[in-house]
C-alpha cells in the first residue's frame, strides 16, 4: 500500500502513463480493473444498497482518476505571464471590455 504524500506529477510522467495505458497490456490493466468493480446489491435492505453503491461509485472515481494522470498537469504560467493571469485593477483596458464609438 502506498502511504504518504504523492511525489510531483510531470508531464513526461503522464506521458509514460499515457503510453502503458495505450498499450495492450495497459488495456489488458484497464480491463481487469473495470470487470473488479464492486457490482451493486439486489437487496433491499437500504443500508445494503447505499453502500454497495458508494463502493462502486468510489471505484469508478478511481479509475477515472487514473485516466485524468495521464494528462499533463497545468502549470500556472504556462500560456501566460504572471501580469496577464492577474491584470491590475486599475488598469481599465484589461477590463473594461465595451467598444467605445
Amino acid at each position: 500500500m502506498i502511504v504518504g504524500t504523492p511525489p510531483n506529477w510531470s508531464k513526461g510522467t503522464a506521458e509514460l502513463l499515457k503510453q502503458f495505458i495505450e498499450s495492450s497490456t495497459g488495456q489488458l490493466f484497464l480491463a481487469n480493473l473495470a470487470a473488479s468493480r464492486p457490482t451493486l446489491s439486489s437487496s433491499d435492505e437500504l443500508n445494503v444498497v447505499a453502500l454497495r453503491s458508494k463502493l462502486a461509485g468510489g471505484y469508478e472515481a478511481c479509475l477515472d482518476r487514473i485516466l485524468s494522470l495521464t494528462e499533463p498537469p497545468v502549470e500556472a504560467g504556462d500560456d501566460a505571464e504572471p501580469d496577464e493571469l492577474y491584470p491590475s485593477i486599475d488598469d481599465e483596458s484589461k477590463w473594461n471590455k465595451q467598444k467605445k464609438d
